[in-house]
């Protein structure tokens, strides 16, 4: 062997002490291994029960490459990388040994870059498809930088290969050589001194014998698995540079663990049981039944930054004002309000009384409404779901996002089809008397003939006010240049407090931008589109606010809303045009839409003139409605044309591929409510007319192929109440398990008495018992809805640095006006999104 000062032959174990047993290998203590640095891949980082290594792990690898570079230069040569993986203390050794050993060389091929290590530790049939699914989903939820791995087929050929060569990339960009890793001298390629797995011989933590037999015993076992996380993890040792061992003298022995006992300790029984009081090692220091790694631990290792994210995204909430409705809608949905017309103060009086809880919420204004629901947030999920989480000191982070739906109803009405807002402002208005002297009745003239008129004859009464037209029918619109349609309308003046405490779309946007501003990443805002506000401007206008990758945009909008209900069709003649241009440019760039779906809700006030409206520009199409004469079909008819989820076919078959959500699954139609009486479940389902059914018609449209991207949503959708309803539907339709949304259309759960908590764990209990019986895992259906099928939606991964770059950007627009804005913070949101992966942190506790 060359002469070479830097390399030392080791010839003994590190560290050894010596041992009793006359059989056992001797100790000769000649020279020292010297560990230069240490590394750790938390439990966290990996599948439960997998050696499938997460994306919450990207971080780690680019300290670790650090690491390595620091401690190449600061010791003059590259230091020997040696891999070491261990198990919990539950299960059987051979188990935990191939387990552990699976996972220190899964890191062993992402440092490596080999491919073929993964293909080989993923052989067995059922662990292929678990790697190929995640892979899938990985890829689905939107990252451009991975490869979609092909059929999930538990065969692992060359588009899995790709994939996981592409995946591995995404973890860890930097390389490590093979020669890089400890070896002996003489050996060459994946050598045993390279990774190893120690099974559960080396536990940090040691359950007491009491505890040991409660965790046997219970049926939820989830406490003990997180305590127990602290024992699985990898380690990886960065040894002295030119550090080599001496052919066949390395203990550790690969695929079986007779090996590994030959250098137990002679106590190792003892050791390894469990005692009347649990036992750690930093304290007791005899949790370790193997003599050579217990003298090889010497690096403070545990203190590693790893992170754990959890997360969990509302996907449908509201934080605009109540005062952002037009006075008409609101009187619209109460009777007798449409007949005394009262102010708006008036209004909040009432409700503050029949509807006491949203009567705290409603009257704010956005900014303070979206104060109100991060708080709400925060308290439900760390202090209620998921309780138990953050009191771990375990670096782990709780990430529970809200997506914003503002409401942009100033074009709710027909004449909305013109581009007019139903309110009208004027600084001043002018009236004059019936009689030429003051006693006379004081009559206010109609602004819009306002050039009719001798200014000096008028008096002056400065505002500003809000007037409207109260329409009253359609029998003269025929269209846009109709003279006689005023005659089908009344003029109608608004109070002055109006002026004040009306917000409009241009304020409800501001303050919905500094609200997520505020707090970024925690809400997250859709763009409301109406397409006749843009009817007479550039429909292109508001991409601009739009994060989005593929139409290289920054902005600070994660998609678009729209909102039917309130007076246009999904693909309305009169706005074809447009709408025709948003969907194609919504589809190229894979932006999200969410539009309303149910008969409840908000909607416009003229809902009941839309029938004799299409009537008169094509009586065929409504024919059907008109011959009805004995009970009214206006409501039916505007229900199914304009927001039922039939009326979005010819959308879906136009541009197929397009991401739509019909939020709220038909939450508030008589189907759910008529299904939960029916004493036969599958019968009812069965019988009921799939044309007229909310249920069957989402269903139906996304089963068609070329709907992959049709999703719906369980907003203010109190699954409780039809439980077993649901469950059935779930088990019948697999594919809703991939395609629904957790939403709480918050703060509208509080028109129902249910507060942002009580929603949430009510919902979690009903989902996971639902979980458990269709699926066989408790956390399934919660983990698709509130993460993996949002991710996949939203696209957030794929638009995270174009989102960042548009908060930013808004961020110094902002910054004069004295909004609380922390830059800080939107850096930090963009490295939680980037490692967050759809399996991390699945459990949770209520």
């Amino acid at each position: 062997m060359p002469n070479d000062d830097k390399k030392k032959i080791i010839q003994s174990e590190h560290f050894v002490a010596s041992t009793t047993e006359s059989d056992g290998p001797q100790n000769i203590i000649k020279d020292k291994i010297q560990i230069t640095a240490c590394w750790k891949v938390k439990d966290f980082c990996f599948d439960f029960g997998s050696a499938f290594v997460r994306t919450n792990s990207i971080e780690d690898f680019e300290d670790l490459f650090v690491l390595y570079e620091e401690t190449k230069k600061e010791w003059n040569g590259p230091p020997p990388v040696a891999i070491f993986g261990h198990a919990d203390p539950v299960g059987k050794d051979d188990f935990n040994k191939k387990l552990s050993e699976n996972r220190a060389r899964a890191i062993y091929g992402v440092l490596t870059k080999d491919v073929d290590i993964w293909a080989d530790i993923f052989s067995d049939e059922k662990d292929a498809k678990h790697l190929q699914q995640r892979l899938k989903d990985l890829k689905e939820v939107g990252d451009d930088e991975l490869v979609h791995p092909g059929e999930v087929d538990g065969i692992i050929g060359h588009k899995t290969k790709d994939a996981i060569k592409a995946y591995m990339e995404k973890l860890c960009s930097s390389k490590l050589e093979k020669k890089d890793f400890f070896t002996e001298s003489g050996a060459e390629g994946e050598g045993k001194c390279a990774c190893q797995g120690c099974s559960e011989f080396n536990p940090l933590l040691m359950f007491s014998k009491t505890e040991w037999d409660e965790y046997k015993s219970a049926e939820d076992k989830t406490r003990w698995n997180e305590e127990n996380e602290v024992n699985r993890r990898v380690i990886i040792y960065l040894f002295k540079p030119g550090t080599i061992y001496k052919q066949g003298k390395w203990p550790c022995s690969a695929g079986t663990v007779e090996g590994c006992k030959k250098r137990f300790y002679s106590n190792s029984d003892i050791r390894r049981q469990f005692q009347a009081n649990p036992k750690t090692y930093h304290k007791d220091k005899d949790t370790f039944a193997c003599r050579f790694y217990d003298r090889l631990f010497d690096k403070p290792c545990e203190n590693n930054k790893a992170e754990n994210i959890v997360c969990c995204i509302d996907s449908h909430m509201h934080i605009n004002s109540g005062n952002c409705a037009p006075l008409p809608l609101l009187w619209d949905k109460v009777p007798t309000f449409d007949f005394f017309k009262p102010k708006r103060s008036i209004i909040n009086w009432f409700a503050e009384r029949v509807k006491e809880q949203v009567s705290k919420v409603q009257p704010n204004e956005t900014n303070e409404i979206g104060d109100n629901a991060v708080r709400d947030n925060e308290s439900t999920f760390e202090k209620n779901i998921y309780k138990d989480y953050k009191k771990k000191d375990m670096g782990n982070i709780l990430y529970t996002p809200m997506v914003v739906m503002p409401m942009d109803m100033e074009y709710a009405h027909i004449d909305g089809y013109k581009g007019e807002k139903i309110y009208k402002l004027v600084a001043s208005r002018y009236y004059y008397y019936s009689y030429y002297d003051e006693g006379g009745i004081r009559i206010i003239v109609d602004p819009d003939k306002l050039h009719n008129y001798n200014y000096k004859d008028l008096y002056e009464e400065k505002g500003p006010y809000y007037y409207y037209y109260d329409r009253k029918s359609v029998k003269y619109y025929v269209d846009e240049k109709s003279v006689k349609d005023e005659q089908n309308k009344t003029l109608v003046w608004l109070k002055l407090e109006e002026t004040d405490m009306y917000q409009d779309w241009i304020l409800q946007k501001k303050q919905t931008v500094a609200a997520c501003l505020k707090h970024p990443w925690k809400l997250l805002p859709m763009f409301h589109y109406d397409p006749r506000r843009w009817r007479k401007e550039n429909w292109r206008i508001p991409f601009n606010d739009i994060a989005t990758k593929k139409g290289n945009n920054e902005g600070m909008f994660i998609g678009f809303k729209m909102y039917t209900a309130l007076g246009y069709k999904p693909l309305d003649a009169i706005l074809k045009k447009g709408l025709s241009n948003f969907y194609q440019k919504c589809k190229d760039e894979e932006i999200p839409i969410l539009c309303h779906c149910s008969p409840g809700g908000m909607y416009t006030h003229d809902r009941d003139m839309y029938l004799d409206f299409d009537y008169k520009k094509n009586p065929g199409q409504v024919e059907d409605y008109k011959r009805t004469f004995w009970f009214d079909k206006k409501v039916d008819y505007f229900n199914d044309k304009f927001v039922h989820p039939g009326a979005w076919g010819e959308v879906l078959e136009k541009y197929s591929g397009l991401k739509l959500c019909l939020a709220h699954f038909g939450g508030s139609a008589d189907d759910w409510k008529d299904w939960s009486k029916a004493e036969d479940i599958e019968k009812w389902y069965a019988e009921k007319e799939e044309e007229k059914c909310w249920i069957k018609q989402i269903v139906r449209l996304m089963k068609m192929t070329e709907n992959k991207n049709l999703y719906t949503d369980i907003s203010c959708h109190f699954i409780e109440n039809h439980k077993n309803q649901f469950k059935w539907l779930l088990e019948k339709e697999n594919i809703l398990i991939e395609r629904i949304l957790f939403g709480t259309d918050w703060y509208m759960t509080l028109l129902n008495n249910k507060a942002y908590d009580d929603y949430c764990m009510e919902a979690k209990e009903v989902i996971d018992d639902i979980s458990l019986k269709v699926t066989g895992d408790p956390n399934k259906l919660w983990i698709h809805f509130t993460l993996i099928n949002p991710m996949k939606y939203y696209g957030l991964k794929n638009n995270a640095k174009c989102l960042a770059e548009g908060l930013k950007s808004k961020a110094k627009e902002l910054i004069e006006e004295e909004i609380e804005i922390d830059l800080n913070e939107i850096e930090k949101g963009l490295k939680i999104i980037e490692k967050l992966d759809p399996y991390v942190g699945l459990k949770s506790k209520n």
